[in-house]
């Protein structure tokens, strides 16, 4: 997959770059990785899983796989219950 039909999300109010993270708009900037917007966004959580348009992201790869304009990021916090 090329990504070439995602098209970028633009925010309501401002106009920049956004992604979609776990549906609601996050700016954009060049170089960020999951990581950086895991940081950002206080996802400090010990089990989480990310998804990148719909494809599952290893948890090693976090600090190495770069956003692009536009992504969709699902951030799924793993927990038990009882």
């Amino acid at each position: 997959m090329d990504g070439s039909f995602w098209a970028p999300v633009k925010g309501a109010y401002t106009g920049e770059t956004m992604l979609m993270v776990n549906n609601t708009e996050h700016p954009f900037r060049e170089g960020m990785t999951i990581k950086n917007l895991m940081d950002e966004r206080g996802y400090v959580f010990h089990r989480i899983i990310v998804k990148v348009n719909g494809r599952l992201i290893e948890d090693s790869h976090y600090v190495d796989t770069f956003l692009v304009d536009g992504d969709n990021v699902e951030a799924i916090h793993i927990f038990a219950g009882g």
